[in-house]
C-alpha cells in the first residue's frame, strides 16, 4: 500500500507469523517430506491430529495472508508416509459471511486462524479490480522481472470516462494497495476483474504504440511485427504511486517522468478549457 513517509511497509506492518507464512507461500511450489516439520509450516491452521489425517493427494484450503474472508488452496500430490510431496499454489477463493463455504477442507479452520493470529486483514470490498503492472522496453520489447499489482477502487472506464482530473491523478486517487507479491495479489484479484498493462521502461508511459508515446523510442526492428504485452491500452504518463513502488524495488526510470505528468496535465487543461467555451457558445 502507498503509505505516508515513515510508515511501515507492507510487510512491516504484518505480524511475525502473518509474514513467516507469507514467505512460506512465496516459495511454492514445493517438494517436502510428509508430515515433516517443513510440511506442516504450510498448514498452521491445523492441529497435530489434523495434520497425521490429512489427505495426500488432492486441495486443502489454507489462510490468506491479508484479505479478510479468503483462503488459498493449496494442491498436493504425494506418497505415502515419510515419502516426497509437491505442495503446489492452484488459486485463491473468497468464502463471503453468510455464505455456505468453501468446498475446500478446513477452509473454516483457514479463516478462523486468520482471524486469531493476522494483524489489520483489509475488507475486499475496498476495491473492484486489479491491474497487474509490468514495464517494457520499447526498443527491444525486453520486459523487467519487476512487475506490480494495483488494486483500485474504481473501475477504468470510470477513470477513462471521466474528465475531472488528468488520468495519472484520478489512478493515484483511485489506488488502494500496491503490491509486488503473487501471493498478495492472488488474494487482490480473488473474485475481482484483473488485467495486466504495460508501461514503458525508460519514461513510464503507457505502451500503447510504437514509438513510445512518452520518450519516443522505437523499435530497433521496424520490419518486424511486434506485440504490447497486456490486455489493452493504460495510456497517459505513469501515476506517482506507481513509480513509488517501482523505484522502491529497485528500478531507474532515464527518463524525467515529472515532465510527462506536466505535458498531460497541460494538455487536460487546455481540454477543459476548450470544452467549457464551447459550451457557454451553446
Amino acid at each position: 500500500m502507498e503509505r505516508a513517509k515513515g510508515k511501515p511497509s507492507e510487510t512491516e506492518e504484518m505480524g511475525m507469523v502473518q509474514k513467516h507464512y507469507l514467505e512460506q507461500l512465496s516459495t511454492l511450489p514445493a517438494k517436502v517430506k510428509a508430515r515433516s516439520r517443513e510440511w506442516r509450516k504450510f498448514f498452521p491452521h491445523l492441529p497435530g491430529i489434523a495434520l497425521t489425517r490429512l489427505l495426500e493427494k488432492g486441495f486443502i484450503a489454507c489462510p490468506a495472508v491479508m484479505v479478510k474472508d479468503t483462503v488459498h488452496v493449496l494442491s498436493i500430490s504425494g506418497g505415502d508416509e515419510g515419502e516426497t510431496v509437491k505442495i503446489s499454489y492452484y488459486w485463491a477463493e473468497h468464502v463471503p459471511r453468510g455464505s455456505p463455504g468453501s468446498s475446500y477442507p478446513y477452509a473454516a479452520a483457514a479463516l478462523d486462524f486468520a482471524n486469531r493470529y493476522f494483524n489489520e486483514l483489509i475488507d475486499p470490498g475496498g476495491w473492484n479490480e486489479v491491474h497487474r503492472i509490468l514495464l517494457q522496453d520499447p526498443c527491444d520489447l525486453r520486459v523487467s522481472d519487476n512487475s506490480i499489482w494495483i488494486a483500485l477502487r474504481w473501475p477504468f472506464e470510470t477513470m477513462e470516462n471521466d474528465g475531472s482530473a488528468p488520468f495519472f491523478e484520478q489512478y493515484d486517487r483511485s489506488t488502494v494497495h500496491i503490491s509486488n507479491s503473487w501471493v498478495l495479489a492472488s488474494e487482490l484479484g480473488c473474485g475481482k476483474r484483473c488485467a495486466s498493462y504495460a508501461r514503458c521502461s525508460r519514461c513510464g508511459w503507457g505502451l500503447c504504440s510504437f514509438p513510445c508515446p512518452g520518450c519516443g523510442t522505437d523499435f530497433k526492428f521496424p520490419q518486424v511485427y511486434h506485440a504490447n504485452i497486456g490486455d489493452c491500452c493504460l495510456k497517459g504518463a505513469l501515476p506517482q504511486k506507481t513509480e513509488a513502488q517501482f523505484v522502491k524495488m529497485g528500478h531507474i526510470f532515464t527518463a524525467d517522468t515529472n515532465k510527462y505528468r506536466e505535458d498531460e496535465k497541460r494538455e487536460w487543461r487546455e481540454s477543459a478549457e476548450n470544452l467549457r467555451r464551447k459550451t457557454e457558445r451553446t
